[in-house]
């Protein structure tokens, strides 16, 4: 079992001892609801100081704009008296998408806190932003994640669509897309698609699939995407935007 506190004493060859304290790091899980458009995900760090943060950003090493995780740091640095905060996201969305239903899961890791006590179903609930901590974990788990997304895609086409040819895309339920990054070939599966049209030439999409999948280039097959909707339907297509319904961890 790992202390919660290491004490390192130095002595030099004039007898003269130096004492260090540091706290051991505490894991904390949580999930996260968006209900304004415009928040991004993550935060820039300071290229000063090695990214480790200083004190005119408390120890947070975050550069003070408005971020999602700008908003939990800083209560969490400010509970725990800690430093240096490193998140796990599971997955990720566009700055103008809103996260609902039970939110978006991730872990965070506090270097040195020295409050190790927080409260169980802490709410941060401040500028859009629904965040709930959880629990506690021994570790933060590798990477990657395997979990299950909900999305909701408003699509807009350059040309009319009629029913039949948007029926088209319930062919991708129970489908594998295949797409590359850099120069790696990645399959993801789609589980269950939903059509809902509102006029001749937009309409939304409710896609659950495995995580990961990049949903503008899933729309309009930007690069190697296959299949993709503008190739289904006939028509190029684009995402106006996406919003999170759901994240399941598998």
């Amino acid at each position: 079992m790992l202390p919660d506190i290491t004490i390192k004493v130095v002595i030099d060859d004039q007898k003269n001892a130096n004492i260090f304290a540091r706290a051991y790091p505490i894991i904390l899980t949580g999930r996260y609801r968006k209900e304004w458009r415009g928040l991004s995900q993550k935060q820039s760090k300071y290229k000063l100081f090695g990214g480790k943060g200083s004190g005119r950003c408390d120890l947070s090493a975050l550069s003070g704009h408005n971020s999602i995780e700008d908003i939990i740091a800083k209560r969490l640095i400010s509970i725990t008296k800690g430093e240096n905060p490193k998140f796990l996201w599971v997955g990720s969305e566009d700055q103008n998408s809103l996260v609902l239903g039970r939110g978006r899961p991730f872990f965070v890791r506090i270097s040195n806190p020295r409050i190790r006590r927080v409260k169980r179903y802490l709410k941060i609930n401040t500028d859009g932003i629904n965040a709930t901590i959880d629990g506690k974990s021994k570790k933060i788990p590798e990477s990657p994640l395997q979990f299950v997304t909900k999305t909701k895609i408003l699509i807009r086409s350059n040309g009319s669509l009629s029913k039949n040819e948007l029926a088209k895309l319930n062919a991708l339920s129970n489908s594998m897309v295949r797409f590359r990054i850099q120069s790696k070939i990645v399959t993801k599966k789609i589980y269950s698609v939903n059509v809902k049209k509102i006029n001749d030439r937009n309409f939304f999409l409710t896609v659950t699939a495995d995580g990961g999948l990049l949903i503008k280039q899933f729309v309009g097959g930007q690069e190697y995407m296959e299949p993709n909707v503008s190739e289904i339907v006939g028509t190029k297509s684009e995402c106006i935007f996406f919003d999170i319904l759901d994240v399941r961890i598998q």
